[in-house]
C-alpha cells in the first residue's frame, strides 16, 4: 500500500522537535508493514507570504545530501527507505512527483482542508480526511472563511472515509455524519512509557485505510 500524506505541518518545524497528531499518525503509517512508502507532504502555502516562508525555511532553493527530486517550486527528500518528504508551494507538481518516486495508486490521506486538487490529480485513489479543527473559525484564516467552509463541504462529500478529532468537531463540520468517526487526542506514549490510546487509535485509522484500498 501506498500513501500520500497532507500534512497541516512542516518538516523543518518537526526537525526542530514539534510534535503533534499529524506527525504521530505519519509515524504509525511509516511503522505499519503493509504500508510501502509514504509520500509526507509539508502544509501548501496558501497566500504569497506563505508560499516566501516556506520557500525560505524548507530551503527549497537549494538541494542537500537527501534531495532525491527538486524542481522550481519544489524539493522531495528521502528519509527512510519507504518515506519522502515534499515541501512544495503548489499542489500541481505532485502527480509528477508521485510519478517519479514509482508510486502507482496511492491512497490519499489528507489534514490540510485548504487542499482539495488531489480529487482532480489523483482520480483513482481513495481519499481520506482527518480534521483537527475548524479552521474556518481560525483567526488566522479569517480572510479565507468562506474557501474552507467550501472546501470542508466538497471534502465531505468526496471522501470515502473522514476522521475528526473529536464529537464536537463532528457535529461543526459535519453534521454528525456516520461515515466520519471520532479519533480523540490521545497520550504521547513515548514520554510517559505507558503503551494505552495513542497507537491504539493509529491502528484503527491504519487498518480502515488499508481496507478501503
Amino acid at each position: 500500500m501506498e500513501i500520500i500524506n497532507y500534512n497541516m505541518s512542516y518538516w523543518h518545524a518537526w526537525d526542530k522537535g514539534l510534535c503533534n497528531r499529524d506527525k504521530y499518525i505519519l509515524d504509525g503509517l511509516v511503522k505499519n508493514p503493509e504500508v510501502e512508502k509514504v509520500l509526507s507532504v509539508d502544509f501548501i502555502p496558501f497566500n504569497l507570504r506563505s508560499a516566501a516562508r516556506e520557500y525560505l525555511l524548507a530551503k527549497i532553493y537549494k538541494r542537500d545530501e537527501n534531495t532525491v527530486l527538486k524542481g522550481l517550486t519544489y524539493k522531495v527528500n528521502k528519509k527512510s527507505d519507504k518515506l519522502y518528504s515534499c515541501s512544495t508551494l503548489c499542489e500541481r507538481p505532485l502527480k509528477k512527483i508521485a510519478r517519479e518516486l514509482g508510486f502507482k495508486n496511492p491512497a490519499i490521506l489528507s489534514h490540510n482542508p485548504f487542499a482539495r486538487k488531489y480529487f482532480e490529480y489523483f482520480k483513482a485513489s481513495v481519499k481520506f480526511f482527518e480534521a483537527n479543527d475548524n479552521w474556518v473559525k481560525n483567526e488566522t484564516f479569517a480572510k479565507y472563511k468562506d474557501k474552507l467552509a467550501d472546501n470542508y463541504r466538497f471534502i465531505h462529500k468526496n471522501s470515502a472515509k473522514i476522521f475528526s478529532v473529536s464529537e464536537n468537531l463532528k457535529s461543526e463540520i459535519f453534521a454528525n455524519d456516520p461515515n466520519v468517526d471520532v479519533a480523540p487526542n490521545g497520550v504521547a506514549i513515548e514520554h510517559f512509557q505507558k503503551n494505552i490510546v495513542v497507537k491504539e487509535r493509529i491502528k484503527k485509522a491504519i487498518s480502515f485505510l488499508i481496507l478501503k484500498t
